[in-house]
């Protein structure tokens, strides 16, 4: 019963939103707030991996706290591996260099073609531009597809 009333809600929202996936996210938790029975036909079924990942996120606390109160106790040794603190690193690029390669990175593609529309001139290579290798490939298959061809057509008339 409840998984059928959450499933009519979820529909309520939509149909209340015009279809707009954000704007019924949005309505259904704002009904949540008030609907019990709601929060727990949606929540239910997945209580379980919530109740464990909150144990197992607990548990790692836990045992993070024991080892920092156990480097404190022994000062001077040196740690390393999981239980070394993080340190942050400094990047060689400053955070204006990253924001300037970003915004020229984005601009050079807003110009470019986008997905199905035809390639402006001068981006696709001239015919007579292949690799040797290339040549030699496509060769060896155009060979190989005539051979099978004459194989078909003598396999054809020992048939007839």
């Amino acid at each position: 019963m409840s998984h059928e009333y959450a499933r009519n809600r979820v529909r309520d929202a939509l149909e209340e939103s015009g279809g707009d996936y954000m704007e019924a996210q949005n309505l259904l938790l704002s009904w949540l707030e008030h609907d019990v029975e709601l929060l727990l036909s949606l929540a239910g079924p997945h209580l379980p991996s919530l109740i464990s990942y909150a144990i197992g996120h607990e548990l790692a606390d836990e045992k993070a706290r024991e080892e920092t109160e156990n480097r404190k106790a022994m000062p001077g040794k040196i740690i390393k591996g999981k239980g070394a603190p993080a340190r942050k690193k400094k990047s060689a690029v400053d955070e204006d260099t990253l924001n300037e390669f970003g915004k020229s990175l984005l601009t050079s593609l807003k110009d470019g073609p986008r997905f199905g529309e035809e390639q402006p001139p001068g981006s696709v290579s001239r015919p007579g531009k292949a690799s040797q290798q290339h040549v030699d490939a496509m060769k060896k298959l155009a060979a190989a597809s005539i051979a099978k061809g004459r194989d078909k057509k003598k396999n054809k008339k020992k048939d007839d």
